[in-house]
């Protein structure tokens, strides 16, 4: 499974699933269109990077988009909207994401939570929860801006959060993380990544192994750190 920078869960009481933003720096492959490794710009950021052996992960561009990959295919989810910048050690992701605030009645008559449409999967049994003219309908949209601490060396990405603020129906809710405080317990994650075009033939770990972390980055537990 891939591991997100930020997984943010928002639930509506007559929702039935989860609507996640999910704001990623995961594992990149040349699927997208044109897409054939890291883009020639003097930002390092710019390019594909993978979060391990799987087929999962971004893109980001010298335009400031960013497209998330999942499973070696695009994501093909109509209502979120993906942004970043970068500014000295500090890498900025923006996300929007709207969607119906009302369940969706299917061609079938089932009804599905208003997320579910045009994500991208098929839930309706007849599939008509996918290809909606939302227009004219009622949506509701959250909007994040995460903040990390970043560093590459040499071929690997070091990220740490250092804050998050969400707005959603007007009302924020914001975290701040200090720095002396990143890659602690108190909420701040810390993550690397690998460019896509360092791996090749070669393994993530051998790749991630083969550099020294900067001194205020630690390993996440999950991450298996020589």
């Amino acid at each position: 499974m891939p591991r997100f920078m930020l997984d943010m869960f928002y639930k509506k009481p007559n929702f039935r699933k989860t609507v996640v933003i999910a704001i990623t720096l995961l594992m990149g492959v040349s699927v997208l269109s044109g897409c054939t490794g890291d883009e020639d710009t003097e930002n390092p950021i710019v390019g594909i990077w993978y979060e391990d052996d799987e087929m999962s992960g971004a893109q980001f561009t010298a335009d400031g988009g960013m497209t998330n990959i999942y499973e070696g295919l695009p994501d093909e989810d109509e209502g979120v909207d993906i942004s970043w910048t970068s500014n000295g050690d500090r890498l900025t992701i923006n996300a929007e994401m709207s969607f119906l605030a009302d369940d969706f009645v299917c061609d079938n008559g089932e009804e599905v939570p208003g997320d579910w449409v045009n994500d991208g999967m098929e839930d309706c049994a007849d599939g008509s929860d996918e290809g909606v003219d939302t227009s004219g309908m009622e949506m509701d949209t959250i909007t994040y801006t995460v903040v990390y601490k970043y560093e590459i060396v040499g071929d690997v990405l070091f990220l740490g959060t250092l804050s998050v603020v969400s707005v959603m129906d007007g009302v924020e809710s914001s975290s701040t993380i200090p720095e002396e405080g990143i890659c602690d317990s108190s909420g701040s994650d810390c993550m690397s990544f690998i460019r896509a075009s360092a791996l090749g033939n070669v393994l993530y770990d051998t790749v991630l192994n083969g550099v020294d972390a900067p001194d205020w980055w630690v390993a996440p537990p999950e991450d298996d750190w020589d």
